[in-house]
């Protein structure tokens, strides 16, 4: 069955006066709404509680009443093409006994046999609610409040059992985890008269079914409350997850891989948590966490672990280690000590140190919970963890090489809590094309800019100005056919900057004579390029940008560009080259900096295919710069060096442009001065030992073979060309042009087959990894800067790219053979027919 495409909807409508908890146990408003959304990206939305789809989708929907809330109800849309999806409602009634909602709305009580413990399968009709893409709407009635509920959903039969306990009571046999041919998930519930409504979803077995929740709650007097959400996964997270998972045991050799379980057709429908995991398999695992867990008693042997409860009578909790035991005391003198957790203590914060009965101390149960978290999150070594777990914001979780990968890639595939899937530049999509028309959805002023590409009549760059009402102002520079510098004016013409007979000595150009402004309010205009360029630049400012010129020894004009440190004005670039001969080439770069949000995408035309599919490069999200400074800063704690300095910022102390590593050290040239010595240290030590093989993309040089003699590394190409090359210095590889990384005029083709390869295998901290002898193929971007040190201005870069192209090194081009994998996004069309350039507000 594919299942990929399925998304449904469960909407709980409760227009009663109970109180909400969420799982975090946060009060708040008495609920109005409470949407979940199965299959991963919403399809729609509600409006006066009736919903919209926008994917022109069937919609089924059964709604179920909470029987002490007359009012309240549970909505359950299937929005599926053609797939049923099977529902199961469990729980416990007000005096503890198992029920199960049947069909026709009643309780089913199931009965059990006179053996102990001897599961007796329960009868699928009696207990399936089907919910069918097709059907009307329909309404079962919850009889009563219920605990430890769960509302299950299942591409397939679910199979229940009960076994009798001790009390005589029934209790419910699970799915087994391990059944691989149905997918499934559930959400978990308790309702009660008194205090309304606690949800949460789960993932601490398994990852199944996508699943997501959005609660509203309502009164009469507030009928505008805020909803909260849990959007839970993305529709393809099981795929996403289990390549991750796959990729992490080809970095630490551990059983990550065999987390995620297969149908007969290999298609991966579950992924099994490490606990879970652990439960078949023993020995899993076992002395994963071993070295982390000696190096936290270490350092907490010279020093304390506060811990910070939220119960105020336990004042903070000191630990420290004594005789190979934590030992914890609190305010009032009560003291508890903890030995050294399993694996599975660990990865099931329940055995162990960490067990929990209703014998345990208040300080115990204060302190298990932020020790096993703290573990887990691989936050107890952090340089300010001796505080726990305040102080510690989530972006330093799972910050480690040894964490739990598990739960840091569960997190990373989370949606943002906003029900946006379809990302564009500023942010989530504001719209899309249609006949090359911008159709917005969020009702923001669109400003259209057109320029036609000279050599090709009927191709044309259209910009959108996607800002509330923020004035933009456009700059387009480049090289003409004779090399000569060119800028735009606002008539259409090139201008031609002329420069005094001083050497060196900048003239300032005048910003009316290059300025083209593009309002948010404006009618669409056209402007030709008069002829094509060569290392163009279309360049976008919130206010105006300086340029100037000076005279070079040819006595031609040269562009003296805007000053990176220049903190009072927000900017950015988009590169090109367009040729009469091979059409348009055309990328953004983070080379330099990051400063506006930007994206392109482009179009080719040809008679024969007029509905060509566009290329993209969607770039970042609109709150890229302030994420990316947070981030950064919290690089700069872990491991001390200049990250959080990159980021520059206004006289209101807003951060406006984040520099690159390369610039931030032209004017800081000992920053990151010993930053890489290590690594290329193990570089070279390994390489010493056996050989690094480099695939070109060139069939001519062959494989080349390299490997360290004498301090050098020595390449070979299949002609016999022999180049070496020597240990770089941080600038060099931050860089890529210096030290011997320098490409001039006479380097042969075997340096410059080498220097991309290399340059980028140390920035992506791939050359230690285990199958890193060939480089660039058979190494995936998932596998990119896995290391501790690595270039992390570019891997964050990278990660909050919205489809995760752009340059944000100078060989980010560097790919496997094929080219596939390029995380560079540049764009090429030989016949060019729309550039669409979006500037986010």
């Amino acid at each position: 069955m594919q299942q990929l495409g399925i998304i449904c909807i469960l909407s709980l409508v409760l227009l009663s006066h109970a109180k909400l908890y969420l799982a975090s146990s946060r009060r708040y408003d008495p609920i109005r709404r409470f949407v979940s959304t199965i299959g991963g990206p919403h399809a729609g939305y509600f409006v006066n509680n009736t919903y919209e789809s926008n994917i022109g989708l069937s919609v089924a929907t059964q709604e179920l009443e909470l029987g002490a809330q007359q009012k309240s109800k549970v909505v359950v849309n299937n929005i599926a093409n053609s797939s049923e999806v099977n529902m199961y409602v469990t729980g416990n009634d007000l005096t503890n006994n198992l029920v199960i909602l049947t069909p026709n709305g009643q309780w089913y009580y199931p009965t059990v046999n006179g053996s102990l413990n001897v599961p007796m399968k329960l009868s699928s009709d009696v207990i399936t609610i089907p919910v069918q893409c097709t059907s009307p709407a329909i309404e079962v009635r919850l009889p009563s409040p219920v605990s430890a509920g769960r509302i299950w959903f299942a591409h397939g039969d679910l199979e229940f059992s009960v076994v009798r306990t001790q009390a005589s009571s029934a209790s419910l046999v699970q799915p087994s985890l391990t059944y691989a041919n149905t997918s499934w998930g559930f959400v978990e519930f308790t309702t009660t008269p008194e205090e309304g409504l606690w949800v949460n979803l789960s993932f601490v077995d398994f990852v199944g079914i996508a699943l997501g929740l959005e609660l509203v709650g309502f009164s009469p007097e507030n009928t505008t409350s805020v909803s909260q959400s849990a959007l839970g996964l993305h529709s393809s997270a099981i795929d996403t997850l289990c390549r991750r998972l796959a990729d992490q045991s080809i970095i630490d050799g551990y059983s990550w891989g065999d987390l995620c379980l297969r149908n007969s057709d290999s298609r991966p429908v579950r992924v099994l948590s490490p606990t879970s995991y652990i439960q078949a398999n023993p020995e899993a695992f076992s002395d994963y966490w071993t070295c982390y867990i000696e190096e936290v008693w270490t350092r907490y042997t010279s020093e304390s672990l506060i811990i910070y409860p939220h119960s105020q009578d336990l004042g903070n909790i000191s630990c420290g280690v004594q005789d190979d035991l934590l030992i914890c005391t609190d305010a009032n003198g009560t003291v508890e000590d903890f030995g050294k957790p399993s694996a599975k203590d660990v990865f099931g914060c329940n055995s162990g140190p960490f067990t929990i009965t209703e014998n345990s101390s208040d300080l115990s149960r204060a302190v298990v919970p932020r020790l096993c978290a703290g573990i887990n999150r691989s936050t107890l070594l952090l340089g300010n963890s001796s505080f726990q777990p305040s102080g510690i914001p989530p972006s330093l979780y799972y910050t480690g090489n040894v964490t739990n990968w598990y739960s840091k890639l569960v997190h990373q595939l989370e949606i943002d809590g906003k029900g946006r899937f379809v990302s564009t530049i500023g942010g989530p999509h504001a719209g899309y094309f249609v006949n090359n028309t911008y159709e917005s959805n969020i009702g923001l002023s669109v400003a259209t800019q057109e320029l036609e590409l000279g050599a090709q009549q009927k191709s044309k760059v259209v910009v959108n100005n996607i800002a509330n009402s923020s004035e933009v102002n456009m700059y387009v520079t480049g090289n003409d056919l004779t090399n000569n510098l060119v800028i735009l004016t606002p008539n259409g013409q090139w201008y031609y900057p002329t420069v005094n007979d001083s050497l060196n000595v900048p003239m300032k150009l005048s910003s009316d004579v290059i300025t083209i402004p593009v309002q948010c309010t404006s009618p669409a205009i056209e402007v030709r390029l008069p002829s094509p360029v060569s290392a163009g630049r279309i360049w976008f400012a919130h206010g105006d940008l300086e340029f100037s010129v000076v005279r070079t020894q040819a006595s031609s004009a040269s562009l003296v560009q805007p000053s990176l440190t220049y903190a009072n004005t927000s900017w950015d670039f988009v590169e090109f080259t367009t040729t009469p001969e091979e059409g348009l080439w055309v990328n953004l770069s983070f080379v330099d900096f990051v400063g506006i949000a930007l994206g392109l995408e482009l179009v080719n035309y040809s008679p024969e295919n007029t509905t060509s599919v566009p290329q993209s490069a969607l770039g970042l999200q609109s709150s890229a710069i302030d994420t990316l400074c947070r981030r950064l800063a919290d690089q700069s704690i872990i491991d001390g060096y200049s990250w959080g300095d990159l980021c520059l910022r206004n006289s209101d102390s807003r951060p406006v442009r984040v520099l690159s590593p390369t610039s931030y050290i032209q004017a800081n040239p000992e920053a990151f001065s010993d930053y890489w010595t290590c690594y290329i240290e193990e570089v070279w030590t390994r390489y010493t030992s056996e050989s690094l093989i480099i695939y070109p993309h060139s069939q001519d040089l062959g494989n080349i073979s390299c490997g360290v003699q004498d301090d050098l590394l020595i390449c070979t190409d299949a002609n016999g060309t022999v180049e070496d090359f020597g240990k770089p210095s941080a600038k060099d590889v931050f860089g890529c042009n210096s030290g011997p990384f320098t490409i001039t005029e006479n380097s042969s083709d075997l340096s410059r087959a080498v220097v991309p390869r290399l340059c980028a295998g140390i920035n992506r901290s791939t050359l230690l990894l285990g199958n890193s002898s060939f480089q660039p193929s058979g190494i995936p971007p998932s596998l990119y800067y896995t290391g501790n040190v690595t270039n992390w201005y570019s891997k964050l870069v990278h990660q909050l790219e919205i489809d995760g192209k752009g340059y944000a090194f100078p060989y980010d081009d560097v790919s496997s053979v094929d080219g596939d994998d390029s995380q560079s996004g540049l764009l090429t069309a030989p016949e060019p027919w729309v550039l669409s350039l979006f500037v986010g507000a």
